[in-house]
């Protein structure tokens, strides 16, 4: 090769790389998802203060637990398969959390994206199926319907209906802090990985609660 060519080549070599790199967020973010995962972690954001029903009929507002750790998943109760596995990943957090004492200062919350089909009998339906405690754990749907759009948008969920009319979405535990932040995103199966972060979490509310004290 000849070295204008070979010039070229590592320019062109060069630009590529370059351009994946502002892509991808420095090799981090490979898919969408990762890059919302990043995005969140670098910089937490405030929710919208949505309002909410739910599976007791009850007016639920993100507001409502201020000062707590929420923990957040996306279902909707005719999942099939997924939903599934984000309930008992659930369930072992909401074991977990009650073996180290930690409910009091951890709630458990499930939002459902199917606003025509999941009213209060099904959000009932879908937590006995996982738990018996009802008060740690709540499944929410929304008071308006016309709010799905700005819901999904300020976590940056997507939710496609599939050819089997049911949807494709992302399946992931979410982290609000006690201040109604979004501030992580975790893989459902990475238990030990999200009690870590709560751990770490309660133990800074912990250390301001007793500097402010002082």
């Amino acid at each position: 090769m000849k070295l204008p060519a070979l010039v070229s080549s590592v320019i062109a070599l060069t630009v590529s790389i370059a351009v994946w790199w502002y892509g991808t967020d420095g090799f981090r973010a490979y898919t969408s998802e990762t890059a919302r995962r990043v995005q969140v972690l670098q910089q937490p954001f405030q929710l919208p203060n949505i309002t909410f029903k739910n599976q007791n009929n009850q007016t639920v507002r993100f507001d409502d637990y201020h000062g707590k750790i929420i923990l957040t998943d996306f279902i909707y109760t005719n999942c099939a398969d997924v939903c599934h596995s984000l309930g008992y990943a659930f369930k072992d957090l909401q074991k977990k959390l009650t073996e180290k004492g930690w409910l009091d200062k951890v709630k458990i919350v499930s939002i459902s994206f199917d606003t025509t089909r999941d009213q209060q009998a099904q959000l009932q339906d879908y937590l006995e199926r996982y738990t018996e405690d009802t008060l740690s754990w709540n499944a929410l749907r929304l008071k308006t319907p016309e709010k799905l759009d700005e819901l999904l948008n300020s976590f940056g969920v997507v939710v496609l209906k599939n050819d089997w009319g049911g949807y494709e979405h992302n399946a992931a535990i979410h982290i609000i802090d006690k201040n109604g932040q979004l501030s992580g995103i975790y893989d459902y199966q990475s238990i030990n990985q999200v009690l870590t972060v709560i751990e770490k979490r309660i133990n800074n509310i912990q250390a301001n609660s007793v500097s402010y004290e002082i």
